[in-house]
């Protein structure tokens, strides 16, 4: 399956995007450097994985730096969207010690084309897009609502490849470019 490679560069400031949200008090982030273990719920098992990636460190396969953060729409009994953002780790090599990837993105069948996930989006680029700090989107590319998506939301094209499964094992394997992955805007990596 091929990979898009897509990035978005510089702070994120668009008067256009304000989306119309859900109820505030129904977006709930969970950043275990400040809120610890996760809270229950129906993502509460995934996110007890994420939890350790972000203990562990990079030197043991975790994250490279503290930044994992999860934001959801969820009522009591089902999440309705849900976004992560990570650091680089060993399943994004490519990635340099300051960037961000946007992932995990998912909206549940019934809270479809409501714009919630572009307003998910549009909150993760609020809080994490920084001047000078790459953010990462990794999409396949037969998933044409996001690409659709991504490109809405200022996000270049900048490369393609794959994700390999090493002995056959999609969750130990890593996502790799197809080749050197240029710098854009003027955006220098640190990546090896």
């Amino acid at each position: 399956m091929t990979l898009l490679f897509f990035a978005h560069d510089g702070a994120w400031a668009d008067p256009r995007d304000t989306p119309q949200r859900a109820d505030p008090a129904a977006w709930r982030w969970w950043r275990p450097e400040c809120d610890g273990w996760p809270p229950g719920g129906p993502m509460q098992r995934q996110n007890c994985v994420w939890w350790a990636l972000d203990r562990l460190g990079d030197r043991l396969g975790g994250f490279a730096r503290p930044g994992l953060a999860e934001l959801t729409l969820a009522s009591t009994t089902q999440v309705h969207v849900r976004i992560l953002v990570t650091p680089r780790w060993c399943r994004f090599p490519f990635m340099a010690a300051a960037d961000l990837q946007i992932g995990g993105l998912w909206t549940h069948p019934d809270a479809r084309r409501q714009g919630l996930c572009r307003a998910a989006m549009i909150e993760a680029l609020r809080c994490y897009a920084l001047p000078g700090q790459r953010i990462w989107f990794l999409v396949d590319a037969d998933n044409v609502a996001s690409t659709s998506l991504i490109r809405s939301l200022g996000f270049a094209l900048i490369g393609f490849g794959e994700r390999s499964t090493p002995s056959g094992i999609a969750a130990i394997g890593q996502f790799r470019p197809s080749r050197s992955l240029p710098p854009i805007d003027g955006y220098r990596s640190d990546r090896a």
